[in-house]
Protein backbone atom coordinates (compact mmCIF):
# COMPACT_ATOMS: atom_id res chain seq x y z
CA UNK A 1 0.00 0.00 0.00
CA UNK A 2 1.35 3.41 -0.95
CA UNK A 3 1.91 5.82 1.93
CA UNK A 4 0.75 9.42 2.02
CA UNK A 5 3.26 12.18 2.77
CA UNK A 6 2.14 12.48 6.38
CA UNK A 7 2.57 8.71 6.94
CA UNK A 8 6.35 8.54 6.47
CA UNK A 9 7.00 7.88 10.15
CA UNK A 10 4.26 5.26 10.51
CA UNK A 11 5.29 1.68 11.31
CA UNK A 12 3.56 -1.49 10.19
CA UNK A 13 1.25 -3.16 12.68
CA UNK A 14 -1.67 -5.53 12.86
CA UNK A 15 -4.68 -6.09 15.10
CA UNK A 16 -5.45 -9.20 17.14
CA UNK A 17 -8.98 -10.24 18.17
CA UNK A 18 -10.02 -8.51 21.39
CA UNK A 19 -12.04 -11.51 22.55
CA UNK A 20 -11.91 -15.31 22.45
CA UNK A 21 -12.29 -17.01 19.09
CA UNK A 22 -15.16 -19.46 18.75
CA UNK A 23 -15.01 -22.60 16.66
CA UNK A 24 -18.30 -23.87 15.27
CA UNK A 25 -18.89 -27.61 15.59
CA UNK A 26 -19.09 -29.75 12.49
CA UNK A 27 -22.86 -30.00 12.41
CA UNK A 28 -23.46 -26.47 13.68
CA UNK A 29 -24.89 -27.70 16.98
CA UNK A 30 -22.79 -26.80 20.05
CA UNK A 31 -24.59 -29.43 22.15
CA UNK A 32 -23.21 -32.24 19.97
CA UNK A 33 -19.63 -31.12 19.70
CA UNK A 34 -19.23 -30.16 23.40
CA UNK A 35 -17.09 -27.28 22.15
CA UNK A 36 -13.64 -28.80 22.51
CA UNK A 37 -13.82 -30.15 26.06
CA UNK A 38 -12.73 -33.58 24.82
CA UNK A 39 -10.14 -32.32 22.33
CA UNK A 40 -6.40 -32.93 22.23
CA UNK A 41 -4.46 -30.18 24.01
CA UNK A 42 -1.95 -30.01 21.14
CA UNK A 43 -3.88 -30.36 17.88
CA UNK A 44 -7.56 -30.07 18.99
CA UNK A 45 -8.45 -33.39 17.36
CA UNK A 46 -10.78 -35.75 19.28
CA UNK A 47 -8.90 -37.13 22.27
CA UNK A 48 -8.25 -40.83 22.86
CA UNK A 49 -6.24 -40.59 26.07
CA UNK A 50 -5.93 -38.46 29.19
CA UNK A 51 -2.97 -37.58 31.40
CA UNK A 52 -2.60 -40.47 33.81
CA UNK A 53 -1.57 -38.25 36.73
CA UNK A 54 -4.05 -35.36 36.73
CA UNK A 55 -6.83 -37.00 34.70
CA UNK A 56 -7.61 -33.59 33.20
CA UNK A 57 -5.55 -32.75 30.10
CA UNK A 58 -6.43 -34.83 27.04
CA UNK A 59 -4.48 -35.95 23.96
CA UNK A 60 -5.13 -37.66 20.66
CA UNK A 61 -2.39 -40.19 21.38
CA UNK A 62 0.85 -40.94 23.22
CA UNK A 63 2.96 -38.89 20.80
CA UNK A 64 1.32 -35.60 21.71
CA UNK A 65 1.20 -36.61 25.37
CA UNK A 66 4.99 -37.03 25.41
CA UNK A 67 5.48 -33.86 23.37
CA UNK A 68 3.51 -31.77 25.86
CA UNK A 69 4.85 -33.29 29.07
CA UNK A 70 7.60 -30.71 29.74
CA UNK A 71 5.18 -27.77 29.60
CA UNK A 72 2.34 -29.68 31.29
CA UNK A 73 4.40 -31.05 34.19
CA UNK A 74 4.25 -27.95 36.50
CA UNK A 75 0.46 -27.69 36.13
CA UNK A 76 0.05 -31.45 36.48
CA UNK A 77 1.66 -31.38 39.93
CA UNK A 78 -0.72 -28.65 41.08
CA UNK A 79 -3.95 -30.31 40.01
CA UNK A 80 -3.21 -34.05 40.22
CA UNK A 81 -4.57 -34.32 43.78
CA UNK A 82 -7.27 -31.68 43.46
CA UNK A 83 -10.91 -32.00 44.43
CA UNK A 84 -13.33 -30.51 41.91
CA UNK A 85 -16.70 -28.78 42.27
CA UNK A 86 -19.26 -29.21 39.48
CA UNK A 87 -21.16 -26.07 38.44
CA UNK A 88 -23.90 -26.66 35.85
CA UNK A 89 -25.06 -23.26 34.62
CA UNK A 90 -27.99 -21.87 32.64
CA UNK A 91 -28.48 -18.69 30.65
CA UNK A 92 -30.07 -15.67 32.29
CA UNK A 93 -31.47 -13.31 29.60
CA UNK A 94 -32.28 -10.32 31.87
CA UNK A 95 -28.67 -9.75 32.95
CA UNK A 96 -26.78 -11.54 30.19
CA UNK A 97 -24.90 -13.62 32.77
CA UNK A 98 -24.90 -17.36 33.36
CA UNK A 99 -26.61 -18.51 36.54
CA UNK A 100 -25.92 -21.86 38.10
CA UNK A 101 -26.82 -24.70 40.39
CA UNK A 102 -24.00 -26.65 41.96
CA UNK A 103 -22.95 -30.14 43.00
CA UNK A 104 -20.03 -30.08 45.43
CA UNK A 105 -17.69 -33.08 45.30
CA UNK A 106 -15.22 -33.51 48.15
CA UNK A 107 -14.60 -36.83 49.92
CA UNK A 108 -18.33 -37.46 49.83
CA UNK A 109 -20.60 -35.66 47.33
CA UNK A 110 -23.05 -32.96 48.41
CA UNK A 111 -25.82 -32.84 45.82
CA UNK A 112 -28.00 -29.84 45.14
CA UNK A 113 -31.32 -30.09 43.35
CA UNK A 114 -32.46 -26.62 42.36
CA UNK A 115 -35.44 -25.28 40.39
CA UNK A 116 -32.80 -23.50 38.31
CA UNK A 117 -32.00 -26.86 36.71
CA UNK A 118 -35.11 -26.40 34.59
CA UNK A 119 -34.40 -22.80 33.58
CA UNK A 120 -32.47 -23.62 30.43
CA UNK A 121 -33.86 -21.94 27.36
CA UNK A 122 -34.16 -24.16 24.30
CA UNK A 123 -32.89 -21.37 22.05
CA UNK A 124 -30.01 -20.33 24.30
CA UNK A 125 -26.57 -21.33 23.03
CA UNK A 126 -23.91 -22.26 25.60
CA UNK A 127 -21.13 -19.74 26.25
CA UNK A 128 -18.00 -20.14 24.10
CA UNK A 129 -15.27 -22.51 25.22
CA UNK A 130 -12.10 -20.48 24.80
CA UNK A 131 -10.00 -22.98 26.77
CA UNK A 132 -10.80 -26.32 25.18
CA UNK A 133 -9.88 -29.16 27.53
CA UNK A 134 -7.08 -27.19 29.22
CA UNK A 135 -7.42 -26.06 32.86
CA UNK A 136 -7.64 -22.29 33.35
CA UNK A 137 -7.90 -19.73 36.15
CA UNK A 138 -11.26 -18.39 37.31
CA UNK A 139 -12.12 -15.75 39.87
CA UNK A 140 -14.74 -16.29 42.57
CA UNK A 141 -15.99 -13.00 44.00
CA UNK A 142 -18.65 -12.83 46.70
CA UNK A 143 -21.11 -9.97 47.23
CA UNK A 144 -19.54 -7.64 49.81
CA UNK A 145 -22.71 -6.43 51.51
CA UNK A 146 -24.74 -9.59 52.05
CA UNK A 147 -22.44 -12.47 51.00
CA UNK A 148 -25.51 -13.89 49.25
CA UNK A 149 -24.25 -14.13 45.67
CA UNK A 150 -21.06 -15.24 43.98
CA UNK A 151 -19.72 -13.96 40.67
CA UNK A 152 -17.60 -16.43 38.68
CA UNK A 153 -15.60 -15.54 35.56
CA UNK A 154 -12.38 -16.26 33.69
CA UNK A 155 -9.66 -13.77 32.78
CA UNK A 156 -11.04 -13.07 29.28
CA UNK A 157 -14.64 -12.86 30.54
CA UNK A 158 -15.51 -15.46 27.91
CA UNK A 159 -17.32 -17.32 30.68
CA UNK A 160 -19.26 -15.44 33.34
CA UNK A 161 -22.11 -16.46 35.61
CA UNK A 162 -23.51 -16.00 39.11
CA UNK A 163 -24.29 -18.38 41.96
CA UNK A 164 -27.00 -17.25 44.39
CA UNK A 165 -27.32 -18.33 48.01
CA UNK A 166 -31.08 -18.73 47.62
CA UNK A 167 -30.51 -21.42 44.99
CA UNK A 168 -28.05 -23.43 47.12
CA UNK A 169 -28.54 -25.80 50.03
CA UNK A 170 -27.30 -24.42 53.39
CA UNK A 171 -24.48 -27.00 53.48
CA UNK A 172 -23.33 -26.15 49.98
CA UNK A 173 -23.29 -22.39 50.46
CA UNK A 174 -21.51 -22.78 53.80
CA UNK A 175 -18.80 -24.84 52.08
CA UNK A 176 -18.33 -22.16 49.41
CA UNK A 177 -18.28 -19.37 51.98
CA UNK A 178 -15.81 -21.17 54.23
CA UNK A 179 -13.47 -21.81 51.30
CA UNK A 180 -13.47 -18.10 50.49
CA UNK A 181 -12.94 -17.11 54.12
CA UNK A 182 -10.08 -19.58 54.57
CA UNK A 183 -8.21 -18.97 51.32
CA UNK A 184 -9.64 -15.82 49.76
CA UNK A 185 -8.11 -12.36 49.40
CA UNK A 186 -9.30 -9.15 51.08
CA UNK A 187 -10.85 -10.96 54.02
CA UNK A 188 -12.48 -13.69 51.99
CA UNK A 189 -14.05 -11.55 49.27
CA UNK A 190 -12.39 -13.12 46.24
CA UNK A 191 -10.45 -16.24 45.33
CA UNK A 192 -8.57 -17.42 42.24
CA UNK A 193 -8.74 -21.15 41.52
CA UNK A 194 -8.04 -23.59 38.70
CA UNK A 195 -11.04 -24.74 36.70
CA UNK A 196 -11.82 -26.89 33.67
CA UNK A 197 -14.73 -27.02 31.27
CA UNK A 198 -16.62 -30.28 31.77
CA UNK A 199 -19.22 -29.82 29.05
CA UNK A 200 -21.19 -27.11 27.27
CA UNK A 201 -23.15 -26.40 30.43
CA UNK A 202 -20.75 -27.47 33.20
CA UNK A 203 -17.70 -25.86 34.76
CA UNK A 204 -15.53 -27.71 37.26
CA UNK A 205 -13.40 -25.50 39.53
CA UNK A 206 -10.81 -26.92 41.90
CA UNK A 207 -12.03 -26.80 45.50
Amino acid sequence: MRRESHEEDFVESFLLPIGPLESAPVDGTPEVAEMGVNACAICSKPSTTVCGACQVVRYCGSEHSKQNWRSHKPLCKQISKAHWTILPFTTSPPSGLFQSSISLNHNSPVQLHSPMDTIRHSTGAPPPNAHGSQPFIIKLQIDVASRSSLLVYDQMRSLQFQVFRRDCSPALWEALDQTLMAHGLLGGLKLFVWARRKSNWELSPRS
